[in-house]
């Protein structure tokens, strides 16, 4: 029965476009949209797919200059030039890779980065902690939702790392000028792993997972009511194996001996381990190789052989339609037409001669 399984290496990159465009933490010099697009260069090298995020107000504030400050109870409406880089960040927006969001745009962050289809890696110096401002606390991101899952961010953010509870920020990436550099940051993993259907793959084997759980959770249930349990696990056995035959027929990306072969040792038990093959950890270059071949045309025949079943049962269901038994041919349908017809009318005179009666019996009354 699959299961759920660990997660590939991640591909995509989020970056926090303001606090780039601000130079990182401790502001290096004046804001320089420059910066952020030198970031996309670096982790697009590196083969990732990137976006970013900014809020609308400081969007509106770096491209056109407009921003708002408090003069007192009120709230002000000043203006001010556009900052250097602001052709950059127009750019980016127009290629859709800078996107702008009314609310919490770290939040919306925080999501991409735990959301199954992105899985995605942060770029920032936020911590994401509480601001305390003389006696006024103000409440951020780790105290609002505390749900959210603050060890897999912490692992998978770039610019902060988290010891021991205490988050220490202004690692792993800087800038000089418009330039901007992350050199420790790994290449993103080969595309070869991430097939067009690996998204459907993963949450499929979540839900193999999550039937696991439930049915294990309903299996510590006391015996007060046997026949309810009992249907209970009827049921989720049922899912589970429907889970399992679908999984069987997502496709898998035809992959070729050059393909698999140009992969390193590495990036191979990944690939094995994504499909839930055994025994690889052990295994030389070679016979990882043979092994995802091996399963591939194993997968290949099922996914055949269950194709060639759906084909011959829906050829049989129109054999079914088109058989004659069944079709009138164009005579009986005529004849039958007739046969209503006469039907109908004969019903009307009935209806009438009725009616006659009736009007004949009340004029006698």
């Amino acid at each position: 029965m699959a299961g759920n399984r660990k997660p590939l290496p991640r591909r995509h990159v989020v970056l926090d476009g303001p606090l780039i465009v601000h130079g990182g933490a401790g502001n290096q010099g004046e804001p320089d949209g420059r910066r952020l697009s030198s970031a996309f260069e670096w982790y697009e090298k590196l083969g990732y797919t990137v976006e970013a995020t900014i809020s609308k107000k400081k969007l509106k504030e770096f491209i056109e200059g407009i921003y708002f400050s408090k003069e007192g109870d009120k709230w002000v409406r000043k203006e001010k030039k556009p900052i250097v880089g602001a052709a950059s960040l127009k750019r980016l927006v127009a290629d859709n890779k800078l996107t702008s969001f009314s609310g919490d745009d770290d939040k919306v962050m925080l999501d991409k980065c735990v959301d199954t289809s992105k899985k995605a890696w942060i770029v920032t110096h936020d911590k994401f902690d509480d601001k305390r401002n003389e006696d006024l606390v103000i409440k951020r991101q780790r105290s609002k939702y505390p749900g959210l899952p603050w060890g897999e961010i912490d692992e998978f953010t770039r610019g902060t790392s988290n010891n021991a509870g205490r988050i220490i920020s202004n690692l792993h990436w800087r800038v000089d000028g418009k330039n901007f550099y992350d050199h420790e940051m790994p290449r993103a993993p080969p595309s070869i792993l991430y097939g067009k259907y690996s998204e459907i793959d993963s949450l499929a084997n979540n839900l193999a997972g999550l039937l696991s759980k439930i049915d294990g959770v309903i299996e510590g249930y006391d015996e007060t009511n046997p026949e309810v349990k009992s249907l209970m696990r009827k049921r989720v056995k049922k899912m589970q194996f429907l889970v399992s035959a679908f999984i069987e027929l997502i496709p898998k990306e035809g992959l070729g001996k050059g393909e698999v072969s140009s992969l390193n040792v590495h990036n191979l038990r990944i690939l094995a381990k994504e499909r839930g093959l055994s025994g690889y950890s052990k295994m030389r270059k070679a016979e990882l190789i043979q092994l995802i071949l091996d399963d591939t045309k194993i997968r290949n025949q099922r996914v055949n052989k269950i194709t060639s079943k759906a084909e011959q049962i829906k050829k049989k269901k129109n054999s079914k339609k088109a058989s004659p038994h069944k079709e009138l041919s164009e005579p009986s349908k005529s004849k039958k037409k007739l046969q209503k017809d006469d039907n109908n009318e004969e019903a009307k005179a009935k209806m009438r001669d009725w009616a006659k009666k009736e009007f004949e019996a009340q004029k006698k009354n």
